[in-house]
């Protein structure tokens, strides 16, 4: 669980009354391209996808949060895989939001938070063709690792890169 206060934005569990919010960011057209989410066809199906994600807000050993803008829900970032003391991270902002600093302002928060936690690494992918989302991630001190991979996704094979940070390579800043 992240729960955290940056200069503009508080991270912390989402809640069931964020269920819409999160439904639009899924299902908006651009953050589609890059975050890999089925359509949402039903409202069950929303309610799922929504339910996942509130779980790595709430439940023990699991790291998630919303972001959350004068009280407004712009966004959320949550752990995609967790393997030992290493947590990959994935994160999605809603467009309207972009380009204005918070996701990075989001993400290196919560690796902060991570590793006051006791992670020893955190990674996060991106398809190369993401040029934002790879600038987070290195305005996050996060570097390229030797690591990608071919993702088919929409009917297109995207090559995703990764990038990592340490506890040791935070707390050496």
């Amino acid at each position: 669980m992240i729960h955290v206060h940056t200069q503009r934005l508080e991270l912390r569990p989402m809640e069931d009354a964020d269920r819409d919010r999160v439904v639009e960011i899924l299902g908006d057209e651009m953050v589609k391209k890059t975050y890999m989410v089925p359509d949402i066809t039903s409202r069950e199906m929303g309610d799922k996808l929504f339910q996942r994600l509130k779980e790595c807000c709430t439940a023990e050993g699991r790291y998630g949060a919303g972001a959350y803008f004068q009280g407004k829900l712009i966004g959320f970032l949550h752990d995609v895989e967790i393997s030992g003391g290493t947590v990959e991270m994935g994160y999605a902002f809603h467009p309207h939001w972009h380009g204005r600093g918070f996701a990075t302002e989001a993400f290196g928060a919560a690796m902060d938070a991570l590793f006051a936690q006791g992670v020893e690494q955190v990674l996060a992918g991106a398809f190369d063709s993401n040029s934002a989302s790879i600038r987070v991630m290195e305005k996050c001190g996060m570097a390229r690792l030797d690591r990608e991979e071919d993702i088919e996704y929409r009917g297109e094979v995207h090559r995703c890169v990764y990038y990592g940070k340490s506890q040791r390579d935070a707390s050496s800043l």
